[in-house]
């Protein structure tokens, strides 16, 4: 019989309850060996009790399974002790083997978690666009019927006056607008960009490398690279000796200076709106036809370059000394 396990004694009691465990569960391990033991004994009694054919009977072998069962019924099943490790063990072991396949589970289903987001996110981004679109058909159906049942209650007449009114508004309305762009086109070369084409016309920068282009930046001049020219050592005493000059009157020179950097940012502004003039009257003039835009440039000067460069403009295919705008409204025209 297995000695009676009384309660631990003080101390360690977790050092205790794992030895006990252990003790039990050798117990346990014995006893199963044993019953394997009588259980090889049986099966080779019922081995020397073969029939003639070398099988047993079924009767025999149905009482065998009846015995098994009702000694498996009538024992007692293993229970550890109350304060044994061993239900502790067996569930961590569980709990362990649970959160393996959980986070198994979770990195196999990452990719398809990942894909339906996506596209849940185009979905959505679906559902605004046709929100926005059937929103914008309502306005337009709503606004049409308007339409229609205003012209029903007019007579043609009626109809053909408000059209026309609505045309004059519009062609008063796009006036305004490209007198407006022409005004502030005229103020932008007027401004910033006749001392920025004269600097490039003089060897400086390339139009828009430098925005801030005055009077003394074109007096200094521009080197071979583009860059401005430094001043000469003796700028001091040149200065002062101009104070002086200017004292005396003798200020023809500084005038004559100024003259001629005005007369560079006055060429380039009055060629740049001589060509942008030229080419949308000939755009205008050419009505729609490609081959009728081009204007003939005698040079390739920094006004030209810098509506190439800015997109424009552009050459012709065949021919550098021939330019056109380009026509942005073709494609929203047709």
């Amino acid at each position: 019989m297995d000695e009676p396990i009384g309660p631990p004694a003080s101390g360690d009691l977790h050092g205790t309850y794992l030895e006990r465990s252990r003790k039990e569960l050798q117990k346990k391990v014995e006893q199963l060996k044993r019953e394997n033991e009588k259980l090889d004994a049986i099966s080779e009694r019922a081995h020397g009790q073969l029939g003639s054919d070398g099988t047993i009977g079924a009767k025999k072998h149905l009482d065998a399974v009846a015995a098994a069962y009702r000694d498996v019924a009538a024992s007692k099943p293993f229970l550890p002790f109350p304060d044994s490790v061993v239900p502790a063990l067996v569930a961590l072991r569980t709990t362990n083997s649970t959160i393996t396949e959980s986070r198994n589970f979770l990195d196999s289903q990452k990719v398809s978690f990942q894909e339906a987001q996506d596209r849940l996110e185009i979905e959505k981004s679906n559902l605004t666009d046709q929100k926005a679109l059937t929103k914008a058909l309502e306005n337009r159906t709503q606004a049409l019927r308007h339409g229609i049942e205003s012209r029903t209650a007019m007579s043609p007449n009626q109809v053909a006056r408000k059209r026309i009114l609505e045309l004059k508004r519009n062609v008063k309305e796009t006036d305004a607008s490209t007198a407006n762009l022409l005004k502030a086109l005229k103020k932008f070369i007027d401004g910033p960009l006749a001392s920025m084409l004269a600097a490039e016309q003089s060897g400086g920068p390339v139009t828009g490398e430098m925005m801030d282009v005055d009077s003394e930046d074109l007096e200094a001049g521009f080197n071979a690279r583009g860059k401005r020219k430094k001043p000469k050592a003796d700028a001091a005493s040149d200065k002062r000796q101009r104070k002086i000059d200017e004292m005396f009157g003798g200020d023809q020179d500084k005038e004559r200076q100024d003259e001629d950097n005005s007369d560079k940012q006055a060429t380039a502004r009055e060629e740049m709106q001589r060509l942008t003039e030229e080419l949308m009257n000939r755009l205008v003039d050419s009505e729609g036809s490609t081959s009728d835009a081009y204007v003939d440039v005698p040079e390739e000067s920094a006004a030209v370059r810098f509506l190439v460069r800015s997109k424009v403009a552009e050459f012709h295919p065949r021919d550098s000394k021939r330019l056109r705008l380009v026509d942005f409204g073709r494609e929203i025209g047709n």
